[in-house]
């Protein structure tokens, strides 16, 4: 018999935890979220991570997660960054060369 969605999520959400090591060297402090401590020279500061399974099934909201659709919103998200940086630097350049 197949799992249920909610069952699978689970699996899918503690397979990851367990993989990454994320119980053994944080706080849980919700459903999959944890406070993970990291030491600095200012003192103890937290990272907080949540895992969640990825949506399998479309929907009519929400599109079923696609990895490579995925990795090229990042890559163009990434590309409109380093675009809008290097017009910011222009400007400055051309405003520091009046």
């Amino acid at each position: 018999m197949a799992m249920k969605k909610a069952e699978l999520d689970n699996v899918i959400r503690n397979t990851v935890i367990d993989n990454l090591g994320i119980a053994d060297n944080g706080t849980q402090i919700d459903g999959s979220t944890y406070a993970i401590p990291v030491d600095t020279e200012e003192g103890t500061f937290y990272a907080k991570v949540t895992v969640t399974a990825a949506q399998r099934t479309a929907t009519k909201v929400n599109p079923a997660f696609d990895l490579q659709t995925a990795v090229d919103k990042y890559a163009a998200k990434l590309a409109e960054r380093e675009a809008k940086a290097a017009e910011r630097a222009a400007k400055k350049a051309a405003k520091t060369a009046e």
